[in-house]
């Protein structure tokens, strides 16, 4: 069953690909040289060709020419990444990389792909939206990071890095216009105070009205209110010694609203006609009194996050080698009131929604590193170590109204059910020590050894709020379930890279990952709050690095095997009498093998050509007894809720693992037309072409996707000094819909074609 149509066919998609493979026979006349590009993978600067694990790189050049504007964008461009906003929350991003990543954003489950700012790990995924100020770079490491980054990053991890502050004054002004009146303002100011305090101040604002019309009360929805502040000081005191603080504050009001298409249902999803509608009764005007009475009263649709960040980097020498104290602190304020049900699935515009999530949460995370690097026995030796805490305080109030219609087929009367009402509490300590060394045995074979030693302690309380006393930490104990966990895991690595030429070199690599357990939060009953155990990874690499045809040519390849033990689960399920259900369980292991390759190809000076592809095969095994028990429920009773709930498919067969398509394909380049005057124009355009896949858990028919084209495009015209940037560019440009959410039913897309025009000026 097919819920989203496509504008694309096999036939135009492939004329896309023979067209823009057909770049590459243009002639190598003029040969150009390729830019390095620096990682921090192996949390060092090295270029990204000599890191023996599968790392994609982009440097500010390459973020302007391809649209990565913010984090999302860099699924367009990344093979296996598979990427969108959570149900509702426009200030959250699931991220997959080799089917590994979680739709789940309440305080007790992590994310298995890690998002870091400047070497500080952001432990929300309801804030993981990072709104970008001057970046430097970013970075989407494949497969676990279980050694040398913080926790959690058993997919991998996106890792952005803000440039620090100038020794010379300049900055930027960057602002642009687009459709939904969407208007964009970015800058940042280098202003050193003298040659030892150099300083920084970058800020960003966004106002978009949105693309959804609500039918019930007039308004747009899918909007974006965002603001960001940055300031950056970096002190270099000595010769041996550099302080970079530095200090920001952001606003964001942005939602993923279900919507569809106008004349259709939540449960169509967006077909031929891609007006986007929506029926919920609930107004986006702020009302009076706490979030609940907000809501009852038709009011206060909306996400918002507001968030205070402060890091500290000391980078000193000891001795011959270099060490560096890193500290992060993090606040995250956020509410919202969402409702998922689209004011009761048929049209009734109930004005408390259809089914509501009402949400406070208050998020405050620390964290405090020290990392050393030195070089041993005359170069020959190169260890990283160090030793890493972190703690993290959640308070989440969150409250569950159901409307439904009491009296079907006769005058609506809605009737609100307060499932639940109750505040969650829960804290997280983190200790972990770990250490690498790469070994250079010869000028071609270097040996990498490492391993991390982590222990995590997690403790959870509820308290009631509807006044029964039902839901508390007390009811959940008095039923045998516990309310804390403690685990300590030791994951190595294990790299042999063979250096067959200055520029082909081989890796065989073996990485261990790992992340705790949690609980079953948005149960709403106490024997609901069940726990879940950790996660665990063993992933397998192969790998080729190389430079080609004078240096005109980058190709990288990566083959990999990933062997999950307990993959966390979150699904959702529609119960007999209406209510939604949420489960999350170690539902099964989970394998997955594939490939992925990266090639950058830049024949002449004004010709820039680029790919990549990833092939994963992906399935569960091993199911535990909950998994079993759902099964033969199934097989019992088709009727039975144990078909399409966990990963158990209406057919009672075990379901296709979520967001890992068996393909993804980009292809993409520009081209710079040169004037005599000096100014150059760049056409520029991109394609990515993804394969099938499920986003429901279950497998219900809503939730499939059978693949889905992209097109990106861009004009760029720039002066001889690159100080005027004016550009013309769009996104989704043939307005392809496909789904990217499955929620009880209803289906969530992706957002429309949008365009803007813009005009940068550096200074």
């Amino acid at each position: 069953m097919r819920s989203i149509s496509k504008s694309g066919t096999y036939v135009s998609r492939l004329a896309m690909i023979i067209g823009v493979a057909g770049m590459l026979a243009v002639p190598n006349t003029a040969l150009a040289q390729l830019d390095e590009i620096v990682t921090t993978a192996q949390r060092r600067d090295q270029n990204v060709q000599d890191v023996p694990l599968a790392v994609t790189a982009f440097s500010p050049e390459e973020m302007l020419a391809k649209q990565i504007d913010e984090p999302l964008d860099l699924v367009q461009y990344v093979p296996n990444l598979y990427g969108g906003n959570n149900t509702g929350l426009g200030t959250a991003n699931v991220y997959y990389i080799r089917g590994a990543g979680n739709t789940e954003s309440i305080a007790t489950f992590d994310p298995p792909v890690g998002t870091y700012v400047d070497e500080i790990y952001i432990g929300r995924q309801n804030g993981n939206n990072v709104g970008f100020f001057d970046v430097e770079g970013i970075e989407v490491l494949r497969g676990p990071q279980g050694t040398l980054f913080g926790r959690n990053t058993t997919g991998g991890a996106i890792v952005t890095r803000m440039r620090k502050p100038s020794e010379t004054a300049g900055g930027y002004i960057d602002l642009s216009y687009g459709s939904y009146n969407r208007k964009v303002a970015r800058a940042s100011i280098d202003a050193p105070v003298n040659e030892n305090v150099l300083t920084k101040i970058s800020a960003y604002y966004v106002d978009d009205e949105g693309f959804v019309d609500n039918l019930a009360t007039g308004e747009k929805l899918n909007g974006q209110e965002a603001l960001g502040i940055r300031g950056d000081i970096r002190f270099l005191l000595t010769e041996s010694f550099q302080w970079d603080l530095s200090a920001d504050y952001t606003e964001d009001d942005s939602t993923s609203i279900l919507n569809y298409s106008r004349g259709g249902s939540p449960l169509s999803g967006v077909t031929g006609n891609k007006d986007r509608v929506s029926n919920t009764g609930l107004s986006t005007e702020r009302g009076t009194g706490t979030l609940v009475e907000q809501a009852l009263a038709g009011k206060g649709l909306g996400n918002q996050n507001e968030n205070i960040s402060l890091t500290s980097n000391m980078q000193f020498d000891v001795g011959s080698g270099q060490m560096n104290f890193i500290a992060g602190y993090r606040s995250l304020d956020q509410d919202f009131i969402i409702d998922f049900f689209d004011g009761g699935l048929g049209g009734q515009q109930y004005s408390a929604g259809g089914f509501t999530i009402i949400n406070e949460g208050e998020h405050d995370q620390f964290s405090a590193e020290l990392k050393y690097l030195n070089t041993y026995m005359d170069g020959a030796l190169d260890i990283i170590s160090g030793v890493y805490y972190f703690h993290e305080d959640n308070t989440t109030a969150f409250t569950d109204l159901f409307t439904i219609d009491v009296n079907p087929g006769a005058a609506v009367v809605p009737f609100t059910l307060n499932l639940a009402s109750r505040t969650m509490t829960n804290t997280l300590d983190t200790y972990a020590a770990y250490v690498q060394g790469d070994y250079r045995m010869s000028d071609q074979l270097t040996v990498t050894l490492g391993a991390r030693w982590t222990e995590e302690e997690k403790i959870v309380g509820y308290a009631d709020n509807s006044g029964a006393n039902a839901l508390t930490t007390a009811a959940i104990n008095g039923l045998g379930i516990g309310t804390s966990q403690k685990k300590a895991l030791i994951t190595p690595r294990a790299v042999l890279n063979y250096q067959w030429t200055d520029d082909i070199s081989t890796f065989v690599s073996a990485t261990k990952g790992f992340k705790s357990g949690g609980w079953n939060a948005r149960g709403t009953t106490a024997d609901q709050i069940v726990p879940f155990g950790p996660e665990k990874v063993w992933n397998y690499e192969a790998g080729l690095r190389s430079v080609l045809l004078d240096n005109t040519v980058s190709f990288n390849a990566t083959a990999f095997f990933m062997d999950t033990d307990g993959v966390q689960v979150p699904s959702a399920f529609t119960r007999p009498n209406g209510a939604i259900a949420f489960i999350t369980q170690n539902f099964a292991d989970l394998e997955n093998k594939g490939i992925e390759m990266d090639i950058d190809y830049q024949p002449n000076e004004d010709l820039t050509l680029y790919g990549s592809l990833g092939y994963q095969d992906i399935n569960y095994k091993n199911l535990p007894a909950i998994g079993l028990q759902q099964q033969a429920d199934c097989i019992a009773s088709p009727t039975n809720a144990g078909g399409g709930v966990g990963i158990i498919a209406p057919d009672c067969s075990v379901a296709r693992p979520v967001r890992a398509p068996e393909y993804s394909l980009t292809l993409g380049g520009s081209y710079d037309v040169d004037f005599e005057n000096g100014w150059t124009l760049t056409p520029s355009a991109n394609v990515r072409i993804v394969g099938e896949t499920f986003v429901g858990t279950a497998n219900a028919a809503g939730g499939f996707e059978d693949g889905y084209t992209l097109v990106n495009a861009g004009l760029a015209l720039t002066d001889e000094d690159s100080k005027w940037r004016f550009v013309a560019e769009c996104k989704n440009c043939l307005n392809e819909a496909y789904v990217t959410n499955l929620l009880a039913g209803t289906v969530y897309a992706n957002d429309p074609v949008r365009w803007n025009v813009g005009i940068r000026r550096n200074f």
